[in-house]
């Protein structure tokens, strides 16, 4: 049974005598209390992981185009959340870009920029998915819009494509494999679509 506590003399009608404005407790209609707990955010937080994508091009030759397609975006909301683009050696990539296409109209947009001539390469220690450590070089592009939202798109309410893109140089003989790592941030569980529909985080 609720309880209506009241103090005398702490109300307005009680301060100000105000006639007709005072209700006796009898007269207060009380009832219980309903208590909800909304669990969209409470779902999504437990499923809350992160994943690295990446998109492989292997063997590149010089002042060669080259184009790979990671089409396989989880088919839930999707934080991307870093880009590091990784060539196997020095000197030997012009310019590289990653793109967010509708797969529908084929039409994209560059989020990741690099470009031998404005930016620079860091040697690193890298490890190729557990293989030995090697000298790589990470192509860090000045020209970045990151931070992206990659949810449904399009007439057809799919993913976006990711693409990498780009040139090498004129290096000579030999290849380059480059790798675009992308670090992203989703929900994981259940069958592909089941987390859309929960509360998007603000990020």
């Amino acid at each position: 049974m609720p309880k209506i506590q009241t103090r005398a003399g702490e109300s307005l009608a009680d301060q100000y005598d105000t006639p007709g404005s005072v209700a006796g407790v009898e007269e207060l209609l009380s009832r219980d209390v309903g208590l909800f707990h909304e669990m969209g955010n409470t779902l999504l937080s437990e499923r809350m992981e992160l994943q690295i994508l990446q998109i492989s091009g292997d063997s590149i030759a010089q002042s060669t185009n080259f184009s790979a397609v990671h089409a396989s975006v989880p088919d839930t909301p999707t934080r991307l959340l870093q880009v590091a683009m990784i060539a196997t050696a020095s000197g030997r990539v012009l310019r590289a870009a990653l793109y967010i296409q509708d797969p529908e109209l084929e039409r994209e947009i560059p989020i990741f920029a690099y470009d031998s001539t404005e930016d620079v390469e860091t040697p690193i220690q890298w490890s190729d998915n557990g293989a030995a450590l090697n000298t790589a070089m990470l192509l860090q592009g000045s020209n970045t819009m990151l931070q992206q939202l990659l949810i449904r798109i399009g007439q057809l309410h799919t993913m976006p494509s990711l693409i990498l893109r780009g040139r090498t140089e004129g290096f000579g003989s030999g290849t380059v494999n480059l790798r675009c790592l992308m670090l992203v941030a989703r929900p994981s569980g259940g069958p592909a679509g089941a987390t859309v529909g929960l509360p998007i985080p603000s990020w």
